[in-house]
């Protein structure tokens, strides 16, 4: 109780009792990763840590998948980038040729 009341817990997490940490059985860590033989201990994924129902730390789920969606947003852009360069390429040497300009 007094460490929770040190971290300014209000309304504890159901799941850790206030804690931020709780018991995995699975032995998997919150990413699913191997976490070995027996209980392992991990950030709770209820309060994410805090161990305050009422103010929840970073959503590491959250977190991943929106670096997920930036990492294809950030593929999709070079994609782009790169059709756009070769489109550019092919107007440049069709104006060239227009222009009396033929590459050598």
């Amino acid at each position: 109780m007094i460490l929770r009341d040190y971290r300014g817990v209000e309304t504890p997490c159901p799941v850790c009792a206030g804690w931020g940490v709780r018991g995995y059985a699975s032995t998997a860590r919150w990413r699913g990763g191997v976490g070995g033989q027996m209980l392992t201990s991990g950030v709770c994924d209820r309060c994410w840590g805090s161990g305050d129902e009422s103010k929840p730390g970073v959503d590491l789920w959250e977190v991943e998948a929106t670096r997920a969606r930036a990492e294809k947003a950030e593929a999709e852009v070079r994609r782009l980038s790169d059709a756009l360069d070769a489109a550019a390429r092919i107007v440049k040497r069709k104006a060239d040729r227009a222009a009396g300009r033929e590459e050598t």
